[in-house]
């Protein structure tokens, strides 16, 4: 069991944390910020242990034996009232990493490398010897692999996991989603919407998706293949299905993303449940069916069921800077508005005993389609 120090532990780390239980082999054994970076103190349960996220590296490099470097994202979405003021930006915490490593593998530790071409992975790959390397790479090994080029049937049901704009906790809900099913013992075959997904026992998104190089009907038959491959391979029970990017535009000064990717996956496969997840505000009815009509006209497809992450988008900075920004809040405020939906159909992956009502949904509709065989 590799105990793991996460360096820096910024909200994009938050995916980690939550699902700490799925990484196989690994026990989060420290959560280390950047000095000045507003969250020291921080609290997380982690296996029935309450570990408070620190500023001293040194510390706990010397009770770790593996660290799992988290990048900094400069176009991330979440706005910490803590972090309006962080001095540091994108390059100079690139660079502070990267010192802090090379004191990690002077120290013999072990470094988890998400290896999926990106410059980071590229130094990181060069730094670290090959015996302190933990990589994580897609199965994905070329284009020779769909020779075939034509359409294949799917026969296994498929979940597909959306959301309306990019940032709203797709990974959240696809993971709750797999431990449940898998808990169950439903034997899932899962594609994650971030690199290296493979820590937790799932496929990352093929990147072939954005080869440039590759026309949209290329791509839809290529991600069809794959899919298809590694149903053979895996005979799985269900197929969950997590969608970068957004789906919808958020206002004519701040499009966003029409749906481009989305596109593409449900021609890929027409998802058998399609779930989508929205930012956090004052829902009626009517509201609810208002987005089932957008999906409806504009992508053919029907809202099974909706996800509301614990997140308000600021309407205002989103439109200065044509990119999603939210603001996180408490999770028993999302439940209580939830409450208030006469639609049964909507949970907050964030709360178990709703996640817990959505899955008991999706496999009962699911059933009643006679798509899957109850375990």
């Amino acid at each position: 069991m590799e105990k793991l120090m996460i360096y820096p532990y910024t909200t994009e780390a938050d995916v980690f944390v939550r699902n700490s239980d799925l990484m196989e082999g690994y026990e989060i054994s420290a959560l280390v910020s950047l000095r000045g970076s507003g969250h020291q103190n921080v609290s997380h349960s982690i296996n029935g242990n309450s570990i408070l996220v620190h500023e001293d590296f040194e510390k706990a490099l010397e009770e770790c034996t593996a660290i799992l470097p988290v990048f900094y994202d400069p176009n991330r979405e979440i706005i910490e009232s803590e972090e309006k003021d962080m001095m540091f930006i994108g390059q100079r915490i690139d660079e502070i990493i990267f010192s802090k490593i090379d004191k990690a593998v002077e120290h013999g530790k072990k470094i988890i490398i998400f290896n999926n071409g990106s410059k980071q992975a590229k130094i990181l790959i060069e730094k670290v010897p090959d015996d302190l390397q933990i990589c994580f790479q897609n199965i994905y090994s070329g284009k020779s692999d769909f020779a075939i080029k034509e359409m294949c049937h799917i026969e296994t049901p498929v979940v597909c996991v959306a959301s309306a704009f990019e940032g709203l906790d797709k990974m959240n809900i696809l993971l709750a989603l797999y431990r449940d099913l898998v808990q169950q013992g439903y034997n899932t075959l899962a594609f994650g919407t971030v690199q290296g997904c493979e820590i937790w026992g799932i496929n990352s998104w093929p990147d072939f998706m954005s080869d440039i190089k590759l026309n949209t009907t290329e791509k839809i038959i290529y991600l069809n293949n794959y899919i298809k491959m590694l149903e053979i391979q895996k005979k799985p029970d269900i197929i969950l299905v997590g969608v970068p990017g957004g789906t919808a535009p958020f206002t004519n000064k701040a499009p966003l993303d029409f749906g481009e990717m989305f596109y593409k996956v449900i021609k890929a496969n027409l998802p058998d449940y399609f779930i989508l997840s929205l930012p956090y505000a004052q829902y009626h009815d009517e509201d609810i069916e208002k987005w089932n009509k957008y999906y409806n006209v504009n992508f053919g497809i029907k809202i099974n069921s909706y996800n509301i992450s614990p997140k308000v988008i600021l309407q205002q900075m989103t439109e200065q800077v044509n990119a999603a920004r939210y603001l996180t809040i408490d999770v028993d405020t999302v439940i209580k508005q939830i409450t208030e939906i006469t639609e049964n159909n909507v949970f907050c992956f964030a709360d178990q005993e709703s996640t817990k009502r959505e899955i008991d949904r999706l496999l009962c509709q699911l059933e009643d389609y006679g798509e899957l065989e109850a375990v």
